[in-house]
């Protein structure tokens, strides 16, 4: 399943919190996230040195492999996942 999401101006806590990531491991955050929530626990995430923003735009999309992750993100109102999803990052996030 593809997930595909678009990180606008309000969402510049998440944007600077990306940049602060290795490259290419954002979507492996937001999986952890996703598999965390599901479990009704915590995800370990890592926190910059600082608090920031970035403004900006961000159009991403990540592959998810998981059957559990899938039916998991389709129990997401139709029409509404990316905004749960981004909810659940923006509550999980270290800003």
């Amino acid at each position: 399943m593809t997930v595909h999401f678009v990180l606008t101006v309000r969402d510049a806590d998440l944007l600077y919190w990306r940049n602060s990531l290795p490259p290419r491991s954002f979507g492996d955050y937001v999986r952890l996230i996703l598999q965390a929530e599901k479990r009704k626990e915590i995800a370990p995430l890592p926190v910059p040195p600082e608090r920031g923003a970035v403004i900006g735009k961000l159009d991403r999309k990540f592959e998810l492999s998981d059957r559990a992750l899938i039916q998991f993100v389709r129990s997401f109102p139709v029409g509404r996942r990316t905004a749960a999803l981004l909810s659940l990052i923006h509550i999980s996030a270290p800003t």
